[in-house]
């Protein structure tokens, strides 16, 4: 059997959401960019969109990498998701599907909650598809498996958070490659 990979390039809303564009982020500078008072979404808006997603619209806090998992906490604040934050269970997972390299801290971007397909996020290591994730120690925001290239212990629950609702399409390949997911229900970590 074959694996394809249907990864999206483009995605947009399929409800009624006003100005809601998944795939750029918001930089709000009033003194060089005043046509631009504000964000275009309020904080924790929610919007669906192709493909069977939903985003919820947050804000960077910290440097935010394109296809990172991301930590979103109560006042919708994003960080790349560290083995620690999902740890501690207080925070909603989402990914930086933007195309952007980066959002920069304040920016506003669209988090993707959950996707039927064509959704891509970092991968530290390799293995076949179908495999457990965990959150990567190695690398904030990126996964690795179970069957990780550089240390069977850098893939275990104490060091690495198990992700559930989130599958692997494509072979891991490692090298900090992109790799083609599906989230189901909305990613959730335990320990």
């Amino acid at each position: 059997m074959t694996t394809t990979t249907n990864i999206t390039s483009k995605w947009f809303a399929t409800d009624n959401t006003s100005g809601a564009d998944f795939t750029k982020t918001q930089t709000i500078a009033v003194t060089t960019a005043p046509e631009l008072p504000g964000p275009s979404n309020a904080l924790g808006d929610v919007a669906v969109g192709n493909n069977g997603s939903e985003w919820l619209f947050v804000q960077a806090s910290t440097t935010v990498t394109a296809n990172n998992l991301v930590a979103i906490d109560c006042n919708f604040a994003a960080n790349n998701l560290t083995a620690s934050l999902a740890a501690s269970l207080k925070y909603n997972v989402g990914i930086a599907q933007f195309s952007a390299t980066l959002a920069s801290p304040g920016d506003y971007f669209w988090a993707m909650l959950r996707s039927t397909g064509g959704a891509v996020v970092n991968n530290v290591t390799v293995g076949a598809s179908g495999v457990a994730l965990y959150v990567s120690s190695q690398q904030a925001g990126a996964v690795v498996s179970t069957i990780a290239a550089t240390s069977t212990a850098t893939a275990t629950g104490a060091t690495n958070a198990l992700l559930k609702n989130i599958y692997i399409n494509s072979t891991l390949t490692g090298a900090t490659a992109t790799v083609d997911i599906t989230v189901q229900y909305g990613i959730v970590t335990s320990i």
